[in-house]
C-alpha cells in the first residue's frame, strides 16, 4: 500500500541516450532505486518513462516518496552524495539528471473531497437512517 500522508516527494528527471539506454534502465530497476530505497528514507519509489519531444535520447523520471522532510533530509545528509556518485562513475557522460523536491501542500481526490451534497450530508444533523437512505439512493 502506497501512503505518506503530505508526503515529500524526491523527483529526479533523467535524459539518458540511446547507446547506454537499455543497460542503464535495468541497473536502475535492479540496482540503484533498490538502494535508494534501501537507506530507510523512502516508503516507495515509481520509475516513470516521460513522453514528450525529444532531441537525442530518452527522458524518465523517478519519484521517491518520503513520510516527512526531516526523512528527506536525512537521505541528503547521509546518502544522496554517494548514490549519485555512483550514477555518475557509470553514466556520467551518457546521462543528464535533474532533482526536485516537491511538497505537497494538499491532496485532492473524490474520497478526500466529498461532494458538496455529501459534506453538508457529514456536517448535517439528520438521522442515521436518512443519511443512509440518502446515501443508498441519491449518491
Amino acid at each position: 500500500v502506497q501512503t505518506c500522508a503530505l508526503p515529500i516527494f524526491y523527483n529526479v528527471t533523467l535524459s539518458v541516450s540511446e547507446e547506454v539506454h537499455e543497460r542503464w534502465l535495468a541497473w536502475m530497476k535492479g540496482t540503484h532505486v533498490p538502494d535508494v530505497l534501501g537507506t530507510g528514507c523512502f516508503e516507495w519509489a515509481k520509475l516513470l518513462r516521460v513522453h514528450a519531444f525529444e532531441q537525442g535520447g530518452l527522458t524518465y523520471a523517478v519519484m521517491y516518496c518520503a513520510s516527512s522532510m526531516e526523512e528527506y533530509e536525512r537521505y541528503v545528509a547521509a546518502h544522496s552524495s554517494r548514490l549519485q556518485a555512483e550514477h555518475d562513475a557509470l553514466y556520467k557522460d551518457t546521462v543528464v539528471a535533474f532533482r526536485t523536491m516537491l511538497e505537497v501542500l494538499q491532496e485532492f481526490s473524490p474520497k478526500i473531497n466529498p461532494s458538496p451534497l455529501e459534506a453538508q450530508l457529514n456536517s448535517s444533523y439528520l438521522s442515521t437512517a436518512l443519511k443512509s437512505f440518502v446515501a443508498k439512493n441519491v449518491l
